[in-house]
């Protein structure tokens, strides 16, 4: 429903365009966020964290939206930044709700064995190249009427 069909390329610049401004508008406002933390000294000792929702699929596959299970509409960014994190890049297959047990790895808590999540500190310094060898997604699609 994001787009009548058939798709025309004045209505995926359109999308685009919007999509493109949003992200810039954030990454202005992330930029000062980081600032902020920078000229306070937080950095010294505050790990920050960013993801977002699923991509959007504007026009790719002749799709809109985030109801297909092509990589464009799966995959999430995820960066963690702190004291003691390098820069670096891993393909690990991560779920969001690794977050959890990854900070309290850092904050040298207790991880509880009833957490789904795991954590991934290993990944993070650069001692582990995963924590998992699989990830579980679905999709269902809508009925047409």
């Amino acid at each position: 429903a994001l787009e009548k069909w058939p798709r025309t390329k004045e209505a995926i610049r359109s999308h685009i365009h919007d999509y493109y401004s949003l992200m810039t508008a954030m990454d202005h406002d992330l930029g000062r966020l980081l600032d902020y933390v920078e000229k306070s000294r937080l950095n010294e000792n505050t790990i920050i964290i960013y993801s977002s929702d699923h991509g959007l699929a504007l026009g790719s596959h002749g799709l809109m939206g985030k109801q297909n299970i092509y990589e464009v509409g799966m995959k999430v960014p995820l960066f963690f930044s702190g004291p003691g994190i390098k820069t670096g890049k891993s393909d690990a297959l991560v779920y969001l709700h690794d977050i959890f047990p990854t900070l309290t790895d850092f904050a040298q808590g207790k991880i509880s064995e009833k957490k789904d999540g795991k954590s991934l500190r290993g990944i993070i310094t650069g001692k582990e190249k995963k924590v998992r060898n699989s990830l579980d997604t679905c999709h269902q699609p809508r009925e047409s009427n």
